[in-house]
């Protein structure tokens, strides 16, 4: 099984493969640059179908989106990702500070709640990950 990045760089190959957008979708033909280059048909014989326009309309849409979105979902898991390391390191080191201070030097409660944070902003990012790898049916 891949991984989600193996997974986004599939997709993007696809995508770079393709005729270069944007894709306009007139009726049941997409277009590129004004030139024809596919006819969506629910028919074997060829001929139109009702949701023939419908399809060709998403399938154009697609070629736009569809890099668009693996960019913001690689976007997304980075944030999550920094989000996750940082506030790991932020409560290291927190607790590495209140280790060598005295009582007395520093609100107890303040750093129970950062840490109580931090612990949930990591758990976040973990679940949304997963979620996403579960989404693209492949491995963290």
């Amino acid at each position: 099984m891949s991984t989600v990045e193996d997974r986004l760089a599939e997709i993007v190959a696809l995508a770079d493969a393709a005729t270069e957008g944007p894709w306009e979708a007139v009726g049941p033909y997409i277009e590129a640059a004004g030139e024809e280059f596919a006819e969506v048909s629910m028919d074997v014989d060829g001929s139109d179908d009702e949701r023939a326009p419908i399809d060709a309309a998403f399938i154009a849409a697609a070629r736009t989106l569809v890099p668009e979105l693996v960019a913001a979902l690689r976007a997304a898991l980075a944030l999550l990702d920094s989000a996750a390391g940082g506030y790991a390191a932020t409560s290291e080191r927190m607790s590495q500070t209140v280790i060598k201070r005295e009582p007395h030097d520093f609100d107890r409660d303040d750093i129970i709640r950062y840490g109580a944070y931090a612990s949930g902003a990591k758990s976040l990012a973990g679940q949304a990950r997963d979620a996403i790898t579960a989404a693209l049916g492949v491995t963290s």
